[in-house]
């Protein structure tokens, strides 16, 4: 089973920051072990950045997280759990979050999505845009929490930790 954890907010609210808190990353490495509610070792292929950000044309949604593994050289059967950051916001709605967790759900992957709805400077995310990113996950049958950036990331990604690892 794969499983795929999707950091979602805005730009600066701090994705890559929840990440490397969740799972200690570094740029130069992209595979890293990080421990399952249970216990067991898990392999996780870590995207910091969201597709989006490093241009959506070089990384549409259809080829994700494809692309990513042909860019960083890593094999599927290398790991068990991507997490990956997608932005919020938008301007053209086929790169939206929906199409890459979508992707990576017909792509044999169980969804889980943490929803930044503080960033670390105190700014709010648009609560309709959070609400429309719940609304999905709900729809859809898929895990989510909402989580505050502003917060100690340790203390954060022990919350993400606690409710969506597998």
């Amino acid at each position: 089973m794969h499983y795929a954890l999707f950091i979602v907010s805005g730009r600066g609210s701090g994705k890559s920051t929840l990440i490397r808190a969740l799972t200690g990353f570094e740029a130069r490495r992209r595979l890293w072990r990080v421990k399952s509610l249970s216990g067991r070792d898990l392999w996780a292929f870590i995207i910091h950045q969201s597709p989006q950000e490093l241009g959506m044309r070089r990384h549409p949604p259809q080829d994700f997280p494809d692309v990513f593994e042909k860019k960083y050289g890593v094999s599927r059967n290398e790991y068990n759990f991507l997490i990956s950051a997608l932005e919020i916001h938008v301007r053209n709605p086929q790169y939206s979050y929906r199409q890459y967790i979508n992707s990576a759900r017909r792509k044999g992957f169980d969804a889980r999505i943490a929803i930044i709805n503080k960033y670390w400077n105190g700014k709010l995310e648009d609560p309709i845009k959070v609400q429309s990113v719940q609304n999905f996950a709900s729809f859809n049958g898929i895990l989510f929490i909402l989580v505050d950036a502003s917060q100690d990331p340790n203390v954060t990604a022990n919350k993400i930790r606690n409710n969506l690892y597998p």
